[in-house]
């Protein structure tokens, strides 16, 4: 299981490619990814994995799944990282 800060930055990545591929997630599927994300922000200090567990639907985790596989297999980065402040 993924720490909380790693989640973000899994999720982050994640909607900044489908953004530079476009049309990869519908608007409401981005939705659903944002709604865990801001979630996951919430909080203030890193804490235990999770309160909450984010269920996906079979074709929404499949895509979630395969497109991190294809950022990872090619190296993706996105023209400008989102800043966060972990403080």
């Amino acid at each position: 299981m993924l720490s909380q800060k790693s989640r973000i930055l899994q999720l982050n990545i994640l909607l900044q490619y489908c953004s530079f591929k476009d049309g990869i997630f519908t608007v409401g599927e981005r939705i659903s990814i944002n709604q865990e994300r801001a979630y996951l922000l919430s909080f203030n200090t890193e804490t235990p994995l999770l309160i909450k567990s984010f269920n996906y639907s079979e074709k929404l985790q499949y895509k979630i799944n395969s497109n991190l596989e294809k950022i990872k297999k090619l190296n993706w980065k996105p023209m400008e990282e989102i800043l966060l402040d972990w403080n």
